[in-house]
């Protein structure tokens, strides 16, 4: 099921992505005070059904986005981390939340 709905999202003319970090607890061979991530692709607000997927990594690695991502030819919204620019066949948008996150910090300090 998970790669007939990527193989779909990556049809779409729009996915999002983002990834965060967590802490492993009990993951054989690794260390509980050790990070994963998380990264998350969805569908764009349209008419079509949502999809929403998310993708386990021990990393932050680019290779993560360019792995999930291959084939797409659409527009990428995410935010300014530099590991989604080796998915060279999507379009980056930057994200808005991302930006209007940094201008709140520029206005509060008197930028």
């Amino acid at each position: 099921m998970y790669d007939f709905f990527r193989r779909k999202l990556l049809c779409r003319d729009f996915v999002m992505a983002d990834e965060t970090p967590d802490q492993v607890l009990h993951e054989p061979g690794r260390r509980a005070q050790t990070k994963f991530y998380m990264w998350l692709f969805r569908s764009g607000e349209d008419d079509g059904v949502p999809i929403i997927l998310y993708k386990y990594s021990e990393t932050r690695a680019g290779d993560c986005a360019v792995d999930f991502l291959d084939g797409f030819q659409g527009y990428l919204m995410c935010d300014g981390y530099s590991g989604y620019n080796k998915a060279k066949t999507a379009k980056r948008l930057a994200c808005g939340a991302h930006i209007r996150r940094c201008l709140i910090d520029a206005i509060l300090k008197g930028k």
